[in-house]
């Protein structure tokens, strides 16, 4: 084991090497220096050999080498990205996720600048962040990412390392968030959504209702709210059941969307009161035409269970002309004005105009 550095010294180098040997039933570590004596001549006639244990300082290397490598371990099989920058924000440490999600090798980002790696465009949009947390504040934000082609969403913590006061270097924690993200816009999609007909639900209906009485507000637009509902539809649940019912409500719900401009809402507010927003309306007759426009809609007969049945409906109409109002005050004069259709006989419309 030693030959090749007796050789090394007796050519007159200085050479020192590491080894282990078994003391008794202990294993030992050494670090052992040669050093080469000369002659008159300055030829190596031998050497000095000084010999140290280092066993303790060994089992604390392996130590530390084992207990890097299961942390290594466990950060390369983590879904996060795991890095640590130093207060210059050069990469330190990154782990395996790198490479699994960006196909950045972890090794060719050690030394390397963050601007460098991730790119000017993105590193703009942390630089605060970075600014922040070497300041000594912990920072956590949300940010948008392509990824591989696709837009992923991800979720980042930057923790200072303080030493003696000063903070050395920075620890990055990214988590990518995209699936949650995604499930909760669905949630909210469907929470704004009335779950038999599609249509937005009594929810969306009143975000939509304020959005539009706001505009008008700037613009001094007009703007005009039908109140309907399915004329006698008790009677077709008990005919024919409400398996039957939810056909009718569907293509009931169908028949409004087509009979209005993609600019206007129709909505569901449950059982079979539905609602339509006409925003920029620019009269009551105008109005009034959209009403009549959806009778004839309906009055087409509906498919149920096979046979065909005459459906019909009421409409209530408020328009809110030169005069300011609110939400509430326009449901109630749709309410009032779809009131004055049904005790009139049901199957027909009756505008009013707020502040009349």
């Amino acid at each position: 084991m030693v030959r090749p550095y007796l050789e090394r010294v007796m050519a007159g180098e200085r050479v020192s090497f590491e080894g282990e040997m078994q003391l008794w039933s202990t294993k030992a570590h050494y670090q052992a220096t040669y050093l080469p004596r000369h002659d008159a001549a300055g030829h190596a006639d031998g050497f000095y050999a000084i010999g140290m244990d280092i066993t303790a300082r060994k089992n604390s290397e392996l130590s530390q080498a084992k207990s890097e490598a299961r942390l290594r371990t466990i950060t390369d099989n983590l879904p996060v990205y795991i890095a640590y920058v130093d207060s210059d924000l050069v990469y330190r440490f990154a782990n395996a996720t790198y490479h699994h999600w960006l196909g950045i090798s972890p090794a060719d980002m050690i030394g390397k600048p963050v601007v460098q790696v991730i790119g000017t465009d993105a590193f703009e949009e942390r630089k605060g962040h970075f600014l922040n947390c070497l300041a000594g504040n912990e920072v956590r934000f949300e940010i948008d990412m392509e990824i591989k082609g696709a837009t992923r969403s991800l979720q980042s913590a930057y923790i200072p390392q303080v030493d003696d006061g000063r903070v050395a270097g920075i620890y990055i924690l990214s988590t990518d968030i995209t699936t949650l993200r995604q499930q909760e816009r669905q949630l909210q999609v469907q929470a704004r959504v009335d779950s038999l007909t599609g249509l937005p639900n009594r929810r969306a209906f009143e975000e939509r209702l304020a959005d539009a009485l706001g505009r008008i507000g700037r613009t001094g637009a007009d703007l005009a709210l039908l109140y309907l509902d399915v004329d006698h539809f008790k009677d077709i649940n008990d005919t024919f059941g409400h398996a039957a019912g939810d056909i009718v409500l569907r293509e009931f719900g169908q028949r409004l969307r087509m009979a209005i401009r993609s600019t206007d809402t129709v909505a569901r507010l449950g059982g079979d009161e539905f609602t339509i927003i006409l925003d920029g309306v620019g009269s009551e007759q105008e109005a009034a035409g959209v009403a009549h426009k959806i009778l004839e809609a309906i009055a087409q007969p509906f498919s149920v269970e096979g046979r065909a049945h005459t459906v019909s409906t009421s409409i209530g109409v408020a328009f809110t002309g030169a005069c300011g109002i609110g939400m509430q005050a326009l449901s109630r004069i749709a309410d009032e004005a779809l009131y004055e259709v049904k005790r009139a006989g049901r199957g027909h419309y009756h505008v009013l105009v707020a502040g009349n």
